[in-house]
């Protein structure tokens, strides 16, 4: 492994979003060479036995194809497994991939119940926040309130959340 990725890793599975950030960076303007690729992916599996935090990176290296074969089934099991630890980030999206049917099937009840623990925690989601909203608006698993969609969307944008 190359001196220079060593404390970018650390970082990333410090949970320093911004070296995730690099990290994917480098991947998409294909900055790594093959090597690179392969060790930056061993290096997190690795620390994927005991750093949740490397646990949702892992998922993500999984979800976008980076340093391995692209799996969402995969990606989806890793972030099960980071939400199971308490990851916030990897609770919401275990919600969102039940909502939207991303590498595990549909399931609105499940959907509900994971977007719902992630915004109501103490480690709150805001987009999350924005799902329950969406799903209270849309009838999607519950029935359609108006009154609902609005109070969760509400609390989305005062908590940070940018609806485009």
């Amino acid at each position: 492994m190359t001196i220079e990725l060593l404390p970018l890793l650390k970082n990333v599975c410090a949970g320093d979003e911004s070296a995730w950030l690099t990290l994917k960076n480098d991947f998409l303007e294909k900055k790594l060479s093959a090597e690179e690729q392969t060790q930056v992916y061993l290096y997190i599996k690795q620390a994927a036995k005991t750093n949740v935090v490397a646990i949702y990176i892992h998922a993500l290296l999984y979800d976008h194809g980076f340093g391995t074969k692209q799996d969402s089934e995969m990606a989806f099991l890793l972030m099960r497994a980071a939400a199971a630890e308490g990851h916030s980030a990897a609770t919401f999206e275990v919600g969102r991939r039940f909502l939207y049917g991303i590498g595990i099937e549909r399931n609105l009840e499940s959907a509900f119940q994971w977007l719902t623990m992630t915004a109501t925690s103490p480690h709150y989601h805001p987009a999350a926040m924005y799902h329950l909203g969406l799903m209270y608006e849309q009838g999607l698993g519950v029935p359609r309130d108006p009154a609902k969609a609005k109070e969760w969307q509400d609390k989305a944008r005062e908590k940070g959340f940018k609806i485009v």
